[in-house]
């Protein structure tokens, strides 16, 4: 977990620094925007287009609902943070898991 990186994402979308996000973990992957929105990627460096487009780390973008944002593999790093504007519901009885690394102690164990 960079702890650093899902901060700045969530910054640079317009949520509090501790808000949940996606991590992704070692590159691959997609994922279609389902609404507009605003969006932001930091942590590892990775190829990642929006509809075929660059996006560039550490930057603020507008994805239109229908649009895919394509990731492939890390050029460094190991973790990379997708941060949405508003945040990303989180089931209230998934809170734990969202926080919780026990291999680090970070967060919390109890169900």
């Amino acid at each position: 977990m960079d702890t650093f990186a899902l901060s700045a994402a969530n910054i640079l979308a317009g949520n509090e620094a501790g808000a949940a996000a996606l991590e992704w973990s070692l590159g691959g992957g997609a994922i279609r925007f389902d609404a507009d929105c605003t969006f932001a990627l930091a942590g590892a460096t990775a190829d990642a287009t929006l509809e075929g487009a660059p996006v560039p780390p550490l930057t603020t973008l507008a994805a239109s609902a229908g649009d895919t944002l394509a990731v492939g593999g890390f050029a460094s790093g190991r973790f990379l943070y997708l941060a949405i504007s508003g945040g990303i519901g989180v089931d209230p009885s998934w809170e734990v898991a969202r926080l919780t690394c026990p291999r680090i102690s970070e967060g919390s164990t109890e169900d």
